[in-house]
């Protein structure tokens, strides 16, 4: 029965032939260590390693040097490079035994401790490197930023522009119902009424606080309390809104131990709820004496003011309204009686900007 021939110590294998390398035989595998194989993955520049084969028969050693290439992975390596040593004794026949062996350079602990770091490292990159869907994602998100700020600018303009709308439509509402308070009160004159709508519109253009006091004669007070109430609701409406509440002072406020020891109290008091109505109300300012009347300096200081957007109406009763050329010196000298606490430099400054204008409110009933 004829077969194959089987391989003999004195015959040799069927080889193959691999181009560039010694003839091997195709059956030969070895695999790489984990040392190595960590040298491998692990080694920047090229370096060669020394394979030892020694035959179990003849004790015949065959030694062959091979190019290690540090880039290349495990699996690529294994599954060729190392089929390429060789796996038979040439002189008997038989299975070598083979053992790598690491090279010189392999051997020595502080090059294995560099490369062992090197290797941490690597694989420190390799898990610290940001997955290809989160930079995909970052390029979105780059890319959007400006049409969503595009949009926001969009939408704030519009959200402006109908808060101004509805915020116009407002005031004009207001005005409307303001002009009709003339026909309410039809005794008080034209220019009472222009001269206090010209107060509220500087006070809401210009953001300075403008002062009025409404002179009247004895036994007209409700004529008085109901105007200034009625102007006081639309004045709160068109520089604030219509929820808030008027500041009301009266003569008894300023009377205190505490606040004609330190006028800084009636500022500190009334500033947030002024800032938020934006109107004050003093009755009966000839009440009040001089240095507690110092707060008003500070309140109603135009180019420096505690609260910007405010308006101020004082009262102040007579025993006759004096008439309009001789108005102001007036209400002047009774306020230098009723401020005689106060020298010369300090009462001109506040009279000034307290009783910038002055208006008689002549009786409705």
């Amino acid at each position: 029965m004829s077969g194959k021939p089987k391989p003999t110590a004195s015959s040799t294998p069927k080889l193959c032939t691999v181009s560039r390398r010694k003839p091997i035989h195709q059956d030969s595998v070895s695999i790489q260590s984990p040392i190595e194989r960590e040298l491998s993955r692990s080694t920047s520049t090229e370096e060669f390693h020394s394979y030892t084969a020694e035959c179990s028969n003849c004790n015949e050693k065959y030694i062959e040097e091979r190019l290690v290439q540090p880039e290349k992975e495990y699996e690529s390596s294994s599954s060729d490079e190392e089929k390429n040593i060789r796996s038979y004794c040439f002189k008997c026949g038989s299975k070598f035994r083979s053992t790598p062996r690491r090279s010189q350079l392999a051997n020595d602990p502080e090059y294995q401790e560099q490369l062992l770091k090197r290797s941490r490292s690597e694989k420190q990159k390799r898990s610290n490197k940001i997955p290809e869907s989160i930079v995909h994602s970052s390029d979105e998100v780059q890319f959007y930023i400006p049409v969503i700020k595009a949009v926001l600018l969009v939408v704030l303009v519009v959200v402006i522009s109908i808060s101004y709308c509805f915020s116009t439509r407002s005031n004009e509402d207001y005005w409307k119902n303001f002009n009709e308070l003339p026909k309410k009160y039809s005794r008080q004159s034209e220019e009472f009424w222009s001269t206090v709508k010209v107060m509220i519109e500087d006070v809401q253009n210009m953001n300075q606080p403008k002062s009025l006091v409404f002179v009247y004669s004895e036994g007209n007070y409700a004529t008085v309390k109901e105007i200034i109430s009625s102007i006081s609701r639309l004045a709160i409406c068109i520089l604030s809104n219509c929820n808030s509440s008027v500041v009301k002072l009266v003569p008894e406020d300023f009377s205190t131990r505490e606040v004609m020891h330190d006028y800084g109290k009636i500022i500190a008091r009334t500033k947030a709820p002024l800032a938020e109505s934006g109107v004050m109300i003093v009755e009966n300012i000839e009440g009040i004496s001089g240095e507690s009347a110092q707060a008003f300096h500070s309140l109603c200081d135009e180019y420096n003011p505690v609260v910007g957007k405010a308006l101020f109406l004082f009262t102040l009763e007579m025993n006759k309204p004096p008439s309009k050329e001789a108005v102001f010196s007036v209400i002047r000298d009774q306020l230098k009686i009723a401020w005689k606490d106060l020298n010369e430099d300090k009462f001109h400054p506040l009279v000034t900007r307290v009783a910038n204008v002055i208006l008689p409110i002549m009786p409705e009933y």
